[in-house]
C-alpha cells in the first residue's frame, strides 16, 4: 500500500524549471513534501534514481506536468509517465494530477506522450488545466489546495473519527522527513535571512495557511486536530485566527513544557481561574487603537517603553498577580485556557469602554501555545497588529505579520 503521508513527484520539463519551482513553494507552503530531481536527486543514474522513487510506497502521489516541450523528453515519456499509470492503475491509494499547460487539448497532451497515456487516461485523472499558457502563483496556490484536498481525502479513509490529524509546523528548524504526521509544513524557506516579508506573507503564506484550515474543516471536520512545531509568536497567532473558536474545529497545541514533558492546551478543556490580572492604561483621549502586553516568560514593558507605536488610546498590561517574576511555568492546561479567556476579555471590554475601534497591537512573551490559543480568540476583531521580539535592536519590537481574523 502507499503511505498516504509520502511525498509528491513533481514531472516537469527544466525549461519550465520557474513556473515548477511556484508549484513546490505552493505544496511545501501546505504541508505537502515534494520530490524534484533539482533537489532530491542522488549521485545515481537518473533513470534508476527515478524508477526507486516513483515504485517507493513513501511516494504517495504525482504531478504531471504537461508541456508541448515534454515531446522531447524519453525519461518523462518512456518512464516517469509510465510508472505514474502503472501506479495509479494499481489502485492501492497513489494518486496523479495531470496539470495541461500551453493551453493544449486533451488529445495534444495525449499524443505527447507515444502511447504510455491516453486521452481517456488524462481525462479520468481530474485533469488541471491551467487558465492561462503560464503557471503563475496564484494558479500554483490553487493547484496546490486540489492536491492537498486529495491528500486529505486519502488520509482520512486510513482513520477512524478519533484518530487526530497531525500536523508538524515550523519556520524555526528543519521539518522532520517523518511518517509520523500527516502534514509538515515547512515554512523555513519563507523565514530565511532574505525573506522578502510582507508580500510573501500576503500572496502565499496567508492564503496557504486558510486553505489548509479550509479543507480540514472540508474533508476532516470532526477528527482532533494536533499541531506541533516551532513557530515564531506571530505566526503562532496567525494559525490561531484561521481556526477561530467560531469553526468549531477541534486543535490542539501539542506544548513542550520545560522538563521535556509534552502537553495538549486546547480551547476544549474545561477553563481555570488564571493566575494573571489585567490593568487598563489610559492614553491619548483622541486615539483609537489598543496595546495588549502579555508578561509571562518576560516582562514585556521595558522593551515597549522603547517601541515606537501608532496613537493608542488605551495600553492593557496583563501579568501575573503580584507583579511580573521569573521563572514562570504554564504546566496547567485549564490556566492556559483561563489567561487566553482574560486576555480576550480584556481586548473587547476596552474596545467598549474606551471606544477604540482601530487596530490591536500585541506585544507578548508567552509561550507558542498561548499564541497559538488567543489567535483562536480573536473572532470580530478587524485589525491585529503582530510584533516579533529583536533583543538588541533600538527598538525591540518589529511588525511582524498583519492579520484580519474576524469572520
Amino acid at each position: 500500500m502507499t503511505s498516504p503521508t509520502g511525498k509528491c513527484f513533481i514531472s516537469y520539463r527544466r525549461t519550465h524549471l520557474e513556473e515548477i519551482s511556484r508549484l513546490v513553494q505552493a505544496l511545501n507552503a501546505v504541508g505537502v513534501p515534494t520530490w524534484q530531481d533539482i533537489k532530491n536527486l542522488n549521485n545515481t543514474s537518473t533513470e534508476t534514481e527515478i524508477r526507486i522513487v516513483l515504485k517507493d510506497s513513501n511516494t504517495s502521489s504525482a504531478v504531471l506536468f504537461i508541456t508541448k516541450d515534454v515531446s522531447e523528453s524519453e525519461i518523462i515519456k518512456k518512464v516517469e509517465a509510465k510508472l505514474i499509470v502503472e501506479r495509479v492503475a494499481a489502485k492501492n491509494g497513489f494518486f496523479a494530477t495531470p496539470v495541461v499547460a500551453d493551453k493544449l487539448s486533451y488529445k495534444d497532451a495525449a499524443d505527447l506522450f507515444d502511447g504510455s497515456i491516453g486521452a481517456h487516461d488524462l481525462e479520468t485523472w481530474n485533469l488541471e488545466r491551467l487558465p492561462d499558457a503560464v503557471l503563475d502563483l496564484s494558479s500554483a496556490i490553487s493547484l496546490a489546495r486540489s492536491i492537498l484536498e486529495k491528500r486529505l481525502r486519502t488520509i482520512a479513509k486510513g482513520k477512524t473519527s478519533n484518530d487526530p490529524l497531525k500536523i508538524f509546523f515550523s519556520t524555526r528548524k528543519p521539518v522532520p522527513e517523518s511518517n509520523e504526521f500527516d502534514l509538515c509544513i515547512d515554512w523555513n524557506p519563507f523565514f530565511s535571512p532574505d525573506f522578502s516579508g510582507k508580500d510573501t506573507w500576503e500572496t502565499l503564506l496567508l492564503p496557504s495557511l486558510r486553505n489548509i484550515a479550509d479543507v480540514i474543516g472540508i474533508y476532516m471536520p470532526n477528527h482532533p486536530i494536533e499541531i506541533s512545531g516551532f513557530l515564531s509568536l506571530p505566526i503562532g497567532i496567525a494559525l490561531g485566527t484561521v481556526f477561530l473558536e467560531q469553526r468549531g474545529i477541534s486543535i490542539t497545541w501539542l506544548q513542550s513544557l520545560p522538563n521535556g514533558e509534552k502537553q495538549k492546551w486546547g480551547l476544549a478543556v474545561n477553563e481555570g481561574k488564571s493566575d494573571f490580572e489585567e490593568r487598563f492604561i489610559d492614553r491619548d483621549i483622541k486615539g483609537k487603537d489598543i496595546a495588549v502586553l502579555i508578561s509571562v516568560n518576560d516582562d514585556v514593558a521595558n522593551g515597549f517603553s522603547r517601541t515606537q507605536v501608532p496613537n493608542l488610546r488605551v495600553v492593557i498590561e496583563v501579568k501575573p498577580k503580584g507583579g511580573f517574576r521569573p521563572g514562570i511555568v504554564l504546566n496547567d492546561p485549564s490556566k492556559v485556557k483561563g489567561l487566553v479567556q482574560l486576555v480576550s476579555q480584556a481586548i473587547r471590554t476596552a474596545r467598549t469602554g474606551y471606544s477604540a475601534d482601530g487596530a490591536v497591537h500585541i506585544f507578548a512573551a508567552i509561550p507558542l501555545g498561548v499564541a497559538v490559543l488567543l489567535g483562536q480568540k480573536l473572532n470580530t476583531l478587524a485589525t491585529v497588529q503582530t510584533y516579533d521580539f529583536v533583543a538588541d535592536a533600538s527598538q525591540p519590537y518589529t511588525p511582524a505579520v498583519l492579520l484580519n481574523p474576524s469572520i
